[in-house]
């Protein structure tokens, strides 16, 4: 059931398949020669079906924002910040995730799911919630079937995406691209590039030519001047076994649980007064 797969480094490549929303990609190179949106969308189909037996992945990533802060905050001037995550499925089926930086990690240990924002701050909810909660977008990579599924129907379902081809080799091995461009901001909003979701990027996925499998991803921010690095999956593994320590969590003497809001047992005496 549990077939290994080979670690991979985002660092090899060759070859480039691209497709993105708009014609001029400042990141690559502009003068790229088209491919057909069926070459695309068939990349994309054989990434899924790689990705249909995993049963673990590790990430490791970084992100332009703050360690203690939200998980989707992003600042085109922020250092880079450690991003590490990990989802496993069980042969029962039970399914455990943890999405973690310096100063805070969310945890769903397949009963309860619990952000802890460090040294001694936490939110406890007695159900498991899925990857993405709370905010913390780069959590649902993990979830790469889904995730790959979703760009392929897109593929196949606009045919006015632009496609195009780009070469390049290092260290013997193969490598395709797809970008997509997305944004639901206006430019002169105040949230515009505050958080991952509000930001004007550039989405890039990595796949490995001879695996078919996604070895890496980065986001851009694009601005009038330049497009910005702000996050990158640096390191993907895929179907190894994961210390149990992982979906487990120590905390402090002096903790302090933040709970959510509840309906007081003598809730009535309060609605009289109304």
């Amino acid at each position: 059931m549990k077939s290994p797969i080979t670690k991979l480094d985002a660092a090899a490549v060759i070859a480039v398949i691209i497709v993105a929303v708009v014609l001029s990609i400042s990141v690559f190179n502009k003068s790229m020669p088209a491919v057909s949106a069926v070459s695309a969308a068939q990349v994309l189909q054989d990434a899924t079906d790689a990705v249909s037996n995993v049963w673990s992945v590790h990430m490791k990533a970084q992100m332009r924002t703050l360690p203690r802060d939200n998980f989707s905050l992003i600042g085109l001037d922020y250092d880079f910040v450690p991003i590490e995550m990990w989802k496993q499925t069980d042969e029962t089926g039970l399914v455990q995730w943890r999405v973690e930086k310096p100063g805070c990690v969310l945890l769903m240990d397949g009963k309860t799911t619990i952000m802890f924002i460090r040294p001694n701050h936490g939110v406890l909810r007695e159900k498991p919630l899925p990857l993405g909660c709370y905010d913390s977008w780069s959590g649902r990579l993990l979830n790469v079937h889904d995730l790959l599924d979703n760009e392929l129907q897109k593929a196949k379902n606009n045919p006015y995406r632009e496609v195009y081809l780009w070469r390049k080799k290092s260290e013997g091995r193969n490598k395709f691209i797809i970008v997509d461009i997305r944004t639901h901001v206006a430019e002169d909003d105040y949230l515009r590039n505050k958080f991952f979701s509000d930001s004007y990027h550039v989405r890039v996925y990595f796949f490995d030519a001879k695996t078919k499998l996604l070895e890496g991803f980065q986001v851009y921010v694009r601005t009038m001047d330049e497009d910005v690095l702000i996050f990158e999956v640096t390191d993907i593994e895929y179907n190894i076994e994961t210390d149990d320590s992982v979906f487990a969590l120590d905390f402090p003497e002096n903790m302090i649980w933040i709970r959510e809001p509840e309906i007081l047992p003598d809730n009535g005496r309060y609605e009289e007064q109304l």
